[in-house]
């Protein structure tokens, strides 16, 4: 533990350690069962609970004092900056395709048959 660093530093990994614990359980996207907490969330609510762990990370390295911990938290967002739009592109892409937000229907529908991906592919073209 840096000697600069204060509260936000040991309260970051648990933020985010519970953000990640969340998501499984709001989104199931393992089964195409619905959880019994699995219509309180969406695609985009688990995106914002997942961001919401990843920023108390990058606060945990700023909050440092430490160049590396700026180094660092820099990277994670220069990665976020570049990946996640794509990935929430495709996912709001599909979802729009498929005129539902919520995982585990979509992978229900999107595991049913060939018939569902040429609908989709057409509706594309």
């Amino acid at each position: 533990m840096p000697e600069t660093a204060s509260w936000i530093f040991w309260l970051a990994p648990v933020v985010a350690f519970t953000a990640m614990q969340t998501v499984p359980l709001l989104i199931p996207v393992l089964t195409n069962y619905p959880l019994p907490l699995s219509d309180m969330g969406d695609i985009l609510g688990g995106g914002l609970i997942l961001t919401l762990g990843g920023f108390a990370i990058l606060l945990a390295g700023l909050n440092s004092g430490h160049p590396y911990g700026g180094l660092g938290s820099s990277h994670e967002s220069m990665l976020t900056i570049l990946a996640e739009p794509t990935l929430i592109m495709v996912l709001i892409g599909i979802s729009l395709l498929a005129q539902l937000m919520l995982p585990f229907v979509l992978i229900h529908l999107l595991v049913s048959g060939a018939a569902v991906h040429s609908r989709l592919y057409s509706s594309l073209v």
